[in-house]
């Protein structure tokens, strides 16, 4: 559905129509998107460059929208510049801040199937967090008294890179001594035999 009151001009810009407007107007399924209007649907509204399908698009879509090297371009400000050479879905740039995101669940999610990192961060501070920070590739483990060692499967990969591990001792009973890596499994060992219970806390970087 589609209305139009006091309609005042008609612009075609880079080969898009938009609709310049003296008053009220609304847009909706099947009309024209109106700039500095709310306009609404019930089903996505979809962009694209060059020959595309909507095969990702998920069920409550919004928007979609389908660049040949940027899918949407944010900007605030006039700094920043678009990296070269990368396909990318969202570019942020702005003067104070890239971009911003809350979640109830998720603030942000990223994940990289390949090599690379999930994340890359560059700066003067390159992370900043408040609050704890959960790592898979830290954790516990107990050296039984008696004992004198303990070997666990972290769940991290330790056969790629050169994995680093840090260790420290959170209770009495013993002194810590060396790490072991061999293939998938991680050892811990102690100077001599645990008096009781050791629990240690290591921490694996690459």
């Amino acid at each position: 559905m589609f209305g139009i009151h006091n309609l005042t001009r008609v612009v075609v810009i880079g080969g898009v129509l938009t609709l310049s407007l003296g008053g009220a107007a609304y847009a909706a399924d099947g009309g024209n998107l109106i700039l500095g209007q709310t306009n609404t649907a019930d089903s996505a509204t979809t962009l694209f460059q060059g020959g595309q399908s909507a095969t990702l698009q998920e069920p409550g879509t919004a928007f979609w929208a389908f660049g040949n090297t940027v899918g949407v371009l944010g900007q605030a400000g006039q700094d920043g510049t678009v990296p070269a050479n990368q396909n990318i879905g969202v570019v942020g740039l702005g003067s104070d801040w890239g971009g911003y995101f809350f979640g109830i669940d998720r603030g942000i999610v990223a994940q990289s199937v390949e090599d690379g990192p999930a994340v890359s961060a560059r700066g003067d501070t390159a992370i900043q967090a408040t609050g704890t920070l959960n790592f898979n590739a830290a954790g516990k483990a107990t050296v039984p008294a008696g004992s004198q060692s303990v070997a666990i499967t972290p769940h991290v990969d330790l056969t790629v890179g050169h994995p680093k591990v840090f260790v420290t001792v959170q209770s009495a009973g013993g002194t810590f001594k060396r790490v072991g890596i061999s293939g998938t499994q991680l050892t811990l060992f102690l100077t001599s035999a645990a008096e009781g219970n050791v629990k240690l806390a290591y921490f694996i970087i690459s």
